[in-house]
């Protein structure tokens, strides 16, 4: 992980940088499966700032699709509001017609490039 005070000059020029943004409590173990190698920043979806963008210049910003204190079109929202033009994912279990949130989500910010992740929450099974 990467503290919030780093810069986009600190890191490698190979390295990935993804914000996570979220509720804390809820990121628990959420880095399985990513990158070993990119500097991942969480915070709060209070923390989000135009400042912050620009400092991280994250790669790519992840989040929940929906948590008790927003959700992916709150995000996007600012996100466009900031002049974020990068990717955007927000993760959830499989939802029944994606299309629809990826249309409304391209309808209210057609600039910023967002999509849905799909994240198997089924439990891990180890053989031992």
């Amino acid at each position: 992980m990467t503290n919030i005070e780093d810069t986009a000059e600190d890191r490698r020029e190979d390295q990935p940088v993804i914000l996570a943004v979220g509720e804390m409590s809820g990121w628990g173990g959420a880095s399985d499966g990513l990158p070993l190698d990119s500097a991942i920043t969480f915070i709060e979806f209070r923390e989000l700032s135009a400042e912050l963008l620009d400092r991280l210049g994250p790669d790519i910003i992840l989040s929940p699709l929906l948590c008790s204190s927003f959700d992916c079109m709150d995000l996007a929202q600012v996100l466009d509001g900031f002049g974020f033009r990068g990717r955007y994912r927000a993760m959830s279990a499989q939802v029944p017609q994606p299309e629809l949130i990826r249309r409304e989500v391209h309808a209210c910010c057609p600039r910023l490039d967002f999509d849905l992740v799909n994240v198997d929450v089924a439990r891990k099974v180890t053989l031992n």
